[in-house]
């Protein structure tokens, strides 16, 4: 069996047990939750049935009450309490046994919240059986025969008797004695134990419903816990057989490949050593391997893995021969490639010098119009005129960016390398750049220290560098953004670094920067056109200075160019 049919299968069977976890937790979970509501019914139950006995007992001593007082107080607790507990008032806020103590002793009644119903309507909130129901409604019935005793010794003791309708119209002496006495006899006390009865027998099933609930969910809850148990010890054995394939299938054979691997690194080492020396002419370099192959008996992908190094090694001799051979076909190439390089730059430069000079005198010729020494123009024929200028200077200077790369390119740049005092030259050009800089909105700052070397440069194409590090910072930046000329001495020599504030360069077109002909998505902010050339000439300007030069940028912060020009300066003549 493969190594990914084994894995496949363990994860298989993680999976499932971990599912069946999930199972049986969430059992536990809901298990748990119907045990809490169990008790929350019971607990509520209890409260309703404590509720009924005391509103029992209170309605018997308001009426007892006031059949030996007559406060009509106790008449009209009486009369509230029916009402509450018929649904005809509201029942108050943190109603308990307590509530009408409390309003006994005080002059106002405590707030009320809008929440009515009858105690059969609470009952049913609670989910209790039909016969639980029954008993409720056996105890409200008696308590409506104690009820209907209460009222008429309460009327009694106000002089007012049963006129046989229903109604206490009949009037006559008031008795007290026989009210205290109807609220005291048997038959009064047999119809109260007729409430209390049914409802000791309510909390009797309430409690033998929980307790088999509490049994049910106990033994769902052992059987959870023993299920739990039995998948536990089923993903222990399932880590022991991952463990197990994982030291004798995986880890033993990749120590023996990753030795294997360094031996045939190696011997790439070697051939690439042996094609070096063939491209550079050396044909005699010869390239044997000294990996010893590994051979694995079995058949699982780690040695499959095994065998294709095998197969590497043995084709390793033949693939140096190949490559030798195609290294020195393409040396041959090169030679080829360079020859043909001189002669486009020796046709570019040829070709540019003869274009510049027309163009040179094209440009006068716009230049004398738009002054009009050769005649008035109209508004329509200068406009044009002055696109016709401005096309021939690009084009102008475009011949000569391509004169300075083919020379360039060709090594035929002579340097004039004189010294060259460099904080001069940034101020020159500083000032030549600000009316540009003006234009655009853009403010320029030059930083130089007092102690700058003084070096040994080519000044007109060092002067060439800083103009066109600083007309493109001026270019792509924003009106009311800074751009800074900053000169440092260093260690060897001076850097030259000129910060902008404008759009940044994306870093997938970094590479481009220097480059021929490579332009950007950034774009200048008035519209000018780039020639695409001018970075490419300030580093070769550079390079051929002993120099470098490097940029770092972040998009919508702007970029920094850095040029290092050493003391020494570069070779007069290349």
């Amino acid at each position: 069996m493969t190594i990914r049919r084994t894995f496949e299968l363990v994860t298989g069977a993680y999976l499932l047990v971990a599912i069946a976890l999930c199972v049986v937790t969430g059992y536990l979970f809901f298990n748990q939750r119907f045990l809490e509501e169990s008790q929350r019914a019971r607990f509520d139950s209890y409260l309703l049935a404590d509720e009924v006995r005391q509103s029992s007992d209170k309605l018997t001593r308001f009426a007892r009450l006031f059949v030996a007082t007559g406060d009509e107080r106790y008449r009209q607790y009486y009369n509230d309490m029916l009402a509450l507990h018929a649904g005809e008032q509201v029942r108050p806020v943190n109603y308990a046994r307590l509530y009408w103590d409390m309003l006994a002793n005080k002059p106002e009644a405590p707030q009320v919240a809008p929440r009515a119903g009858l105690l059969r309507r609470m009952a049913t909130g609670l989910k209790v059986s039909a016969g639980e129901l029954a008993l409720l409604s056996q105890a409200d019935a008696s308590s409506d025969s104690v009820v209907s005793i209460e009222l008429t010794a309460m009327h009694a003791a106000k002089g007012k008797f049963d006129d046989g309708a229903g109604g206490f119209t009949k009037t006559g002496k008031p008795d007290r004695a026989k009210a205290v006495a109807a609220l005291n006899d048997s038959t009064y006390n047999r119809l109260k134990a007729g409430v209390m009865q049914p409802l000791d027998e309510f909390v009797a099933r309430i409690e033998e419903r929980a307790g088999d609930a509490m049994a049910r969910c106990q033994g769902r809850a052992d059987l959870c816990v023993r299920l739990g148990g039995a998948l536990v010890a089923l993903l222990l054995a399932l880590t022991l057989v991952s463990l197990d394939t994982y030291r004798h299938r995986i880890s033993a054979p990749v120590v023996k490949l990753q030795e294997q691997t360094r031996g045939v690194a190696a011997d790439i080492d070697r051939l690439a050593d042996a094609t070096r020396a063939v491209a550079e002419g050396d044909l005699s370099r010869s390239f044997a391997t000294g990996t010893p192959r590994l051979d694995p008996k079995t058949r699982d992908e780690v040695a499959d893995l095994a065998r294709l190094h095998d197969s590497m090694i043995s084709r390793l001799q033949e693939t140096g021969g190949s490559i030798a051979r195609v290294t020195a076909e393409l040396h041959d190439r090169n030679l080829k490639l360079a020859d043909l390089n001189d002669q486009k730059n020796e046709f570019v430069g040829m070709a540019a010098h003869d274009l510049r000079n027309p163009l040179a005198v094209f440009l006068g010729f716009t230049e004398l119009m738009l002054k009009g020494h050769i005649g008035k123009l109209s508004d329509e024929q200068e406009q044009v005129v002055a696109v016709l200028r401005r096309d021939s200077e690009f084009m102008l200077g475009l011949v000569n960016d391509l004169l300075d790369v083919a020379k360039i390119e060709s090594g035929t740049v002579n340097l004039d390398l004189k010294p060259v005092d460099l904080g001069a030259l940034a101020e020159e050009n500083v000032a030549l750049n600000r009316l540009l800089a003006d234009k655009n909105g853009v403010k320029l700052a030059l930083k130089r220290p007092d102690d700058l070397p003084t070096l040994t440069l080519d000044r007109p194409k060092i002067w060439q560098v800083f103009n066109n590090l600083l007309s493109n910072a001026v270019k792509f930046s924003k009106p009311g953004t800074l751009t800074t000329v900053e000169l440092t001495r260093v260690a060897g020599g001076v850097t030259i670094e000129v910060r902008d504030q404008g759009a940044g360069i994306p870093p997938n077109e970094m590479e481009l920067l220097f480059k021929p002909f490579s332009r950007g998505t950034t774009t200048p902010v008035e519209g000018e056109r780039c020639t695409g050339l001018g970075l490419v000439i300030v580093k070769k300007i550079v390079e051929s200075h002993g120099g470098t030069i490097k940029v770092e940028s972040k998009v919508g912060a702007g970029s920094t160019f850095t040029v290092f020009l050493p003391e020494s300066g570069g070779v007069p003549g290349t």
